[in-house]
């Protein structure tokens, strides 16, 4: 029967750490990887408002999940060499500012994609209602109106709203509720498409951000400016001239 030597696998020259350091590297990163959307979900909290799960950058998870593991095992590392307090407590810390300052720049990222919707001009402009069976794309001079509206448009704290949308989001689609669906599509912007995707039912604008912590979606809730009365008039219009 063969043994495990152990001595073989000791760590004593640069070249062993060097190796050591790439095999950790690499671990690290593939568990991030299979990991990573359990962080994103919580990061998306801290995106922009504006966009959907798909617009937003997918990758900062991944990248403090590999932070906090490359900071665990270099913390081992410490305590079973005796490195001094002060050393652990400086790697802990670098490990603490880095993965805040991953989440600031998710943030800025995010808004730098989301600035597109006042920065670009729309590439495509769709209006769909009665359950998407119907459909219309606006003229240039109806978009130039719809995209000023969606501009100028002002976020509010509704929870009850977004509640309603949440449990109609988990409800059979056989049951969904008569709503106007506003699809904007920019082109691409820093390194992202961007969709603006807004859902109008009575009284109510609505963006779905997509699924939250939890599977649980989130939910943009705009106050009405004007722009609910312009998409109905147009839909109007488009069912009478079908008629």
């Amino acid at each position: 029967m063969i043994k495990l030597d152990l001595s073989k696998f000791r760590i004593n020259t640069k070249r062993d750490w060097i190796i050591f350091w790439v095999f950790v590297l690499l671990l690290a990163n593939a568990v991030a990887g299979w990991s990573r959307h359990v962080v994103d979900r919580q990061l998306r909290r801290f995106g922009s408002p504006w966009l959907w799960f798909g617009n937003e950058p997918q990758f900062y998870g991944r990248l403090i999940i590999l932070v906090a593991l490359l900071v665990i095992v270099a913390e081992i590392v410490c305590f079973l060499r005796r490195k001094r307090l002060g050393l652990r407590l400086a790697i802990l810390a670098a490990g603490i500012v880095m993965s805040v300052a991953l989440v600031g720049a998710y943030q800025i990222h995010c808004m730098m994609i989301a600035s597109a919707i006042w920065e670009e001009e729309p590439v495509y402009m769709r209006i769909v209602w009665k359950e998407q069976n119907q459909s219309y794309m606006p003229t240039e001079e109806e978009q130039a109106v719809i995209l000023n509206l969606c501009r100028q448009l002002t976020i509010v704290s509704d929870e009850s709203k977004e509640r309603e949308y949440i449990e109609w989001h988990w409800t059979p689609k056989s049951e969904v509720w008569e709503k106007v669906w506003l699809s904007i599509h920019f082109d691409e912007h820093c390194g992202h498409n961007v969709h603006l995707s807004l859902y109008i039912r009575d009284d109510t604008i609505l963006l779905d951000r997509g699924v939250g912590s939890q599977s649980r979606p989130l939910v943009t809730v705009f106050e009405d400016n004007g722009l609910i009365q312009y998409v109905e008039n147009i839909k109007q219009e488009q069912i009478e001239a079908a008629e």
